[in-house]
């Protein structure tokens, strides 16, 4: 087992206001499933990855996928600290 001590500050609002709004003793199990899933999307995401990509090739194409994988996080984050609020 290890033991972690998290210090979130107002560099990351987001987060800060997330969870200030669930209860205290769900904050850890929120973030280990942030963490997880940051690292699930971030292996995905490598894997999936060509060895070259041309910098003229990130087109509309590119900014769509990212705006999906940003929306796709923030409703995980929602309806996770949803979850922390029951």
């Amino acid at each position: 087992m290890i033991r972690v001590l998290v210090t979130i500050s107002e560099a990351q609002p987001e987060l800060l206001h997330e969870m200030k709004s669930i209860k205290a003793r769900h904050r850890a199990e929120r973030l280990r499933s942030l963490a997880f899933t940051g690292l699930h999307s971030s292996s995905h995401m490598a894997a999936n990855k060509p060895l070259e990509k041309e910098k003229s090739v990130e087109k509309a194409e590119d900014k769509k996928t990212n705006h999906d994988i940003n929306h796709a996080m923030n409703s995980a984050l929602k309806n996770m600290g949803d979850l922390g609020k029951s």
